[in-house]
C-alpha cells in the first residue's frame, strides 16, 4: 500500500495482511492511496471530501459524513452509505448471490450492475424519483406508506441489492456490453 497525503502526523499500522490509516484529529486531509487491484477496502470520510475508489476487485465498504462515495470500474461487492452526499457505484463484474446496499439520506443514489446481474432489488426514494434501465419483475413488498418504491427481480433474481435514499433520486442503470461481449 502506497499513502500519499497532504497531512503531517499520520498514524499508519499494519498487522496481519491489514493496513490501518488514521489521519490526526485537527484540520482536513487529503489522502491517496494505491493498494492491489484485489483488495478488500474499508473506508470512512466524515465531514467534507470524498471517497472515491478506482480498478478495485474485493470486497469494498465505504461510508461518508457529508462525503460523496464514487466507486468506479470496481467488482465484487460493494457497500455504500452517505448521510449527507450522493452515491455514484459502477459495478463491472458483481459476485453472484452476495447481497448489496446503497444508500443516502440527502443526496442521489445512482448504481450501474453488468447487464447478466441476477439480483432482487429494492428502490426506494421519499423525496425523489426511481428509474431502472433494468426490466424489474415486481413482486409484493410490505413498505412504509410514504414515498416511491419499487422491488422485484432482475434477470431472474437473485441476491439482494438494495438502493435507497430520502432526499434524492434513485437510478438503476444496466451498463453497456463492451464489443467484445457482444
Amino acid at each position: 500500500v502506497v499513502v500519499e497525503t497532504n497531512q503531517r502526523g499520520l498514524r499508519v499500522e499494519q498487522s496481519d495482511n491489514e493496513v490501518t490509516i488514521v489521519p490526526r484529529a485537527a484540520g482536513p486531509a487529503e489522502l491517496r492511496l494505491a493498494v492491489p487491484a484485489r483488495s478488500s477496502l474499508q473506508l470512512r470520510c466524515t465531514n467534507g471530501g470524498n471517497i472515491q475508489v478506482e480498478n478495485v476487485e474485493g470486497e469494498i465498504e465505504a461510508n461518508g459524513v457529508n462525503a460523496s462515495i464514487i466507486l468506479r470500474k470496481v467488482a465484487g461487492v460493494a457497500v455504500a452509505h452517505s448521510l449527507q452526499g450522493r452515491v455514484l457505484v459502477q459495478l463491472d463484474k458483481v459476485t453472484p448471490g452476495k447481497a448489496m446496499s446503497f444508500s443516502a439520506l440527502n443526496g442521489d443514489v445512482d448504481v450501474t450492475l453488468p447487464p447478466d446481474t441476477k439480483a432482487d432489488v429494492k428502490l426506494q426514494t421519499a423525496n425523489g424519483s426511481i428509474r431502472s434501465e433494468f426490466s424489474v419483475t415486481s413482486r409484493e413488498e410490505s413498505w412504509p406508506s410514504s414515498g416511491k418504491r419499487l422491488a422485484g427481480a432482475i434477470n431472474g433474481g437473485g441476491a439482494e441489492i438494495q438502493l435507497k435514499t430520502v432526499n434524492g433520486s434513485v437510478f438503476l442503470r444496466k451498463a453497456e456490453l463492451r464489443p467484445a461481449e457482444k
